[in-house]
């Protein structure tokens, strides 16, 4: 069991195993009951991945939104690949098609620095070779992609395989959840794709999403990526790639403002949010995740918490709690009324806050 987010939905306090995709209601007790299950969509039966939650307006019904990551799973191809896989590794973006000129001079590339290498050199990144390219066989425009690519490649050269950013879409979709626990699912390819594109992160960029809320009174999303990069994904440099972005979308996502929060902490990344009773939904309580290895090799596994605003302040400084080798992945407000049916959702009176303007 991995248990990925906290949410209060309809007096019930939910949270997803991001593993089997169940569901569970955590009642006063500690324990959990299964409520309902998700699949990546009506059309994939495997478990969805979720890694957010969040509670939205629909008509006069309640709908809880959990969702993936919003970054494809990456696949990798082993070094000298196929001309077909390169290829596909060249226009890893997809924002244009390549045409068959352009595809047949990137074969010429491949078959000179592949078919043709040395032993010793078929071993080796062929994108690292592409400065020896001077005979003009490919176009400037698609050399300057290559150019682009070279840096992040060169980071998978010790594990021997490119990073494939183009990959399995599972993460991109989103389930819905009425109160009666019936699922529907939605496509938010599109939806992750302006995020990224605001921050400017397309690809081979990228943003890891385990912190989304939806704001009735500011009628916006709320995203605060966990990790972001503008380099192609690769594991060991994604554990400092914390993110200290904020992204507001509208409903539609046609608007998108992006802020900053604080200083970066390239270890540090949002793990969840909520927001704080009284404040009218302008102060959110931020959990950050830290997963890395000290010089020994030895798991660095930390959970921290701040508060901000929705203008990016730093409303109190981020404090680290002491519960080494845990790591926390949701935070939830409840009343002091949680009966062992479930945990109740918040009522503004049980709070000792004053309103925010």
């Amino acid at each position: 069991m991995e248990l990925s987010e906290l949410t209060g939905f309809n007096g019930r306090l939910l949270t997803p195993d991001d593993r089997t995709g169940i569901v569970y209601d955590v009642l006063h007790d500690g324990k959990v009951l299964p409520w309902a299950m998700l699949t990546v969509h009506e059309n994939d039966p495997s478990p969805m991945k979720a890694e957010w939650a969040t509670v939205k307006e629909q008509g006069s019904k309640r709908i809880l939104y959990m969702g993936g990551n919003g970054k494809e799973f990456c696949k990798k191809i082993s070094m000298a690949p196929s001309p077909e896989a390169f290829i596909s590794r060249f226009d890893m973006d997809g924002d244009k098609a390549l045409s068959k000129r352009e595809m047949g001079q990137i074969k010429d590339f491949f078959d000179r620095f592949i078919t043709n290498l040395k032993d010793k050199e078929k071993k080796m990144d062929p994108f690292a070779l592409m400065d020896h390219d001077s005979d003009g066989l490919i176009s400037n425009q698609e050399y300057k992609r290559f150019v682009a690519l070279k840096g992040a490649t060169s980071l998978q050269r010790k594990q021997n395989s490119l990073p494939l950013i183009s990959g399995d879409k599972r993460p991109l979709w989103v389930a819905k959840i009425d109160g009666n626990g019936v699922v529907s699912h939605e496509n938010w390819e599109g939806n992750y794709g302006k995020l990224r594109k605001a921050a400017g992160l397309q690809g081979p960029g990228w943003m890891l999403h385990e912190a989304v809320l939806w704001s009735k009174e500011a009628q916006r999303w709320i995203f605060t990526p966990r990790r972001a990069s503008t380099e192609a994904y690769a594991a060991k440099m994604a554990r400092t790639a914390g993110s200290n972005l904020m992204l507001l979308a509208s409903e539609d996502f046609s608007d998108i403002v992006v802020r900053k929060i604080g200083v970066i902490d390239g270890k540090k990344g949002f793990s969840s949010l909520c927001f704080v009773p009284g404040t009218r939904e302008k102060h959110l309580i931020g959990l950050k995740s830290v997963e890395d290895v000290d010089e020994a090799g030895k798991p660095v596994i930390e959970s921290w918490l701040g508060v901000y605003d929705i203008y990016g302040a730093v409303v109190m400084e981020e404090v680290k709690l002491p519960w080494n080798d845990f790591k926390f992945e949701g935070v939830e407000f409840l009343d002091r009324k949680a009966t062992t049916q479930g945990a109740q959702g918040f009522q503004m009176e049980d709070f000792d806050i004053d309103p925010v303007d």
